[in-house]
């Protein structure tokens, strides 16, 4: 697979500096890209490493969805904050009728995060389905909340939350859907960790 990815981006470069369907100045512009000489020397100096921006997520008895992101942004059970925009790329690209090249699957946004509580359901799988799992990357969010909840800084805060409830649930004895969401935002707080907006 990261083959394919190598190939796609060289053969895009190549296609966007020499083929004359495409304006001068974007080809002679691209001519002047190149891979770094001192970077990834093992490898040809391409990364060795897929940057995936997109993983599989769970379906739990709570969804994040784009209205928790900008209307519905408060929480009960929140166990962190979010605050980055909904930043969703295109999926692909392709040439239309007309011959223009079309970037498929991004999403303009005009509405602006500006932040959000996320609800410990949220890192939980339905209940029906699991009652010993907890995760902090895989959570159960839409494409469209997905695109602002992806990041560092939250998911750091995602992590923190998740091993604080895993280790107040093997203490107590509950299973994850049952831990007082008030004494996890208890403890959470005096941790230091953000849970309200």
């Amino acid at each position: 697979m990261a083959a394919v990815h190598r190939d796609y981006t060289m053969n895009l470069l190549y296609f966007l500096s020499n083929d004359p369907s495409i304006p001068k100045a974007v080809r002679d512009q691209t001519r002047l890209y190149g891979l770094a000489k001192d970077e990834f020397t093992s490898s040809d100096n391409f990364p060795t490493q897929l940057y995936i921006r997109e993983n599989l997520r769970m379906i739990g008895d709570v969804v994040m969805v784009e209205s928790d992101l900008l209307a519905e942004n408060r929480k009960s059970d929140a166990i962190a904050v979010g605050a980055y925009a909904i930043d969703c790329h295109y999926v692909q690209r392709f040439v239309d009728r007309s011959g223009n090249v079309v970037m498929e699957g991004t999403m303009p946004s005009t509405d602006t995060v500006t932040g959000y509580q996320i609800p410990f359901g949220a890192l939980l799988p339905k209940k029906t389905e699991a009652s010993n799992l907890i995760s902090s990357v895989c959570i159960s969010a839409s494409h469209v909340a997905w695109a602002s909840l992806r990041v560092e800084p939250t998911f750091l805060a995602l992590g923190e939350a998740a091993g604080v409830a895993a280790a107040m649930s093997v203490k107590s004895g509950d299973a994850l859907h049952q831990l007082n969401a008030v004494a996890l935002q208890s403890t959470l707080s005096s941790n230091g960790a953000i849970v309200s907006l």
